[in-house]
């Protein structure tokens, strides 16, 4: 039998390295092609099984490059990857400190590359660093800390698209990076928004800053959130206390009901933001036009929420607070147009767009790593919310049982939005601050109470990370506890607001639920 030859065994291996190549690539391209917000770059995992090896390819976001840094460089997504032709108009970038949110101003932007660069030894963001580094030490390690990235747009047909995105930096990484260095970072999730009023609708009251000649001046216009009030702070409204979990054992006569709440098993606690936009209707009514979750806020890693063996006895309420600080604002949209040779500003106006928007500034740990927590025994009138609320949830509890909530929520959810990878479930952040507000000699108008008693913060239920749950929260009814209650079985309800949230960033519209219990 003839012995293959050398230029035979050296064909043979060249036509399975150009086979394996041409695979890899028609691969390659075929992956590339599923991402609608394109990576950074796709990274080949190589796995051999048998003579020839498979790959697997995982996105990149985030990469440390060289560069002129110490900097973070943001990769803005193009109009294509938004689904229309156009180009990009206006950025604007937020970041926050312990205790406030904060516009970064001083930054770079090349609109024509996409691409804004932060740095971080400089400016804003190097005094904002510096207050996490200085009073948040306990954190610095394991928090990751959004920058907002707000994005104007306008297509071929002069409709302004709004584009809302984040990326996250870590203290101690940050302050680590080298002056030959940038970390390059792209938004995997990308929330658009058609504006609802368009440029040629603005208001024409202008605020004139200074007297011009229109007929002799070149403008460059663009768009801009503006703080307008912040509508609850929870260090400001509830001493420094974040309700996450509210319950009603609403008759005297029902049965004691023992709960343990767990947030989270994979040591992750993380939150989303709430956005809820609307237009402006006369001098003070707002317009409610859509609301969305976007993931994430802010994100602790090797953290926990856990509060066990809670009694809640009939008739009586019970609310579950973490040490932390969040608030809900509102932001006015405006157009601000500049002379194009002196750059400044010739005139402005408000568009009529409304934001509200919820933010995370930090929660606080203990040195084992689990959230401070307290208990409530007053959710307050709750008659507003529930004409705008209604049960998404119900389930039995009969004497003696225990039931698990997040089975039956994550079965919600994934029903209602099977397409979104990760799930979640609202705090009642507004609900029970309005309530508690109420009571005190700063109640909130009643023509916008209504409206943040539905906002929630939410935090991951699931994040689709093998059969690992995230977030436990069983109940047990006890019936009568050390004389207290009756053996009696109990119908829970858990609530949702009756408002469409488009969930994660508009994957999916659904009625949201709310850690809002009812039993009877």
């Amino acid at each position: 039998m003839r012995m293959p030859t050398k230029t035979l065994i050296l064909t043979i291996l060249i036509l399975i390295v150009l086979s394996i190549g041409v695979t890899t690539y028609g691969s390659y391209v075929a992956e590339w092609n599923k991402y609608r917000i394109k990576p950074l770059k796709l990274k080949p995992i190589y796995k051999w099984n048998g003579p020839l090896p498979s790959v697997k390819y995982v996105p990149i976001y985030e990469e440390l490059a060289e560069g002129d840094g110490p900097a973070i460089e943001i990769v803005l997504p193009s109009p294509q990857e938004l689904g229309f032709v156009g180009r990009l108009t206006s950025v604007q970038l937020y970041t926050k400190s312990p205790y406030r949110k904060i516009e970064l101003e001083d930054i770079i932007i090349d609109k024509t590359r996409r691409i804004v660069k932060v740095y971080v030894n400089r400016g804003t963001f190097a005094n904002v660093l510096s207050t996490w580094l200085k009073s948040r030490p306990q954190d610095v390690k394991s928090i990751e800390i959004p920058i907002e990235v707000n994005l104007w747009y306008q297509d071929v047909n002069g409709s302004v698209h709004y584009a809302f995105a984040v990326v996250h930096w870590n203290p101690q990484e940050i302050s680590s990076i080298k002056a030959n260095h940038v970390l390059k970072v792209k938004p995997f999730n990308v929330l658009l928004h058609l504006n609802h009023v368009k440029p040629g609708q603005i208001a024409k009251t202008l605020e004139i800053s200074k007297p011009f000649n229109q007929s002799n001046v070149n403008f460059e216009c663009t768009y801009k959130w503006r703080h307008n009030c912040t509508w609850i702070d929870t260090e400001r409204d509830l001493d420094g206390w974040i309700p996450i979990l509210a319950i009603r054992n609403d008759n005297q006569r029902s049965a004691t009901l023992s709960m343990s709440i767990y947030i989270t098993t994979s040591s992750k606690v993380w939150n989303e933001f709430t956005l809820i936009f609307g237009t402006e209707v006369g001098p003070a009514e707002i317009s409610i036009t859509d609301i969305y979750t976007y993931q994430w806020d802010l994100k602790y890693n090797e953290r926990k929420i856990v509060r066990e063996n809670l009694k809640i006895f009939p008739g009586h309420d019970y609310v579950l607070y973490v040490k932390g600080h969040a608030t809900i604002d509102a932001y006015y949209e405006y157009q601000v147009c500049r002379d194009a040779e002196t750059g400044e500003i010739a005139f402005e106006a408000r568009t009529g767009n409304v934001k509200f928007q919820t933010d995370m500034f930090y929660i606080e740990f203990d040195t084992k790593g689990y959230a401070m927590t307290k208990d409530g025994d007053s959710i307050g009138d709750i008659s507003t919310f529930l004409e705008n609320a209604a049960a998404a949830l119900n389930k039995r509890l009969n004497y003696g049982d225990t039931i698990e909530l997040t089975y039956y929520l994550d079965e919600y959810m994934r029903q209602h939005c099977s397409s979104s990878s990760t799930v979640s479930v609202g705090a009642p952040i507004g609900m029970v601050t309005v309530e508690t507000l109420k009571l005190t000699s700063k109640p909130i108008a009643t023509s916008i109470a209504w409206m943040l008693e539905l906002i929630p913060i939410s935090f991951g239920l699931d994040f689709n990370i093998g059969d690992k749950t995230d977030m436990y929260l069983p109940m047990s009814n006890l019936g009568s506890y050390n004389g207290v209650g009756y053996n009696t079985n109990e119908d829970l309800a858990i609530y949702a607001p009756n408002i469409d949230f488009k969930y994660n960033g508009g994957v999916c519209t659904i009625k949201f639920p709310i850690l809002f219990i009812i039993s009877q």
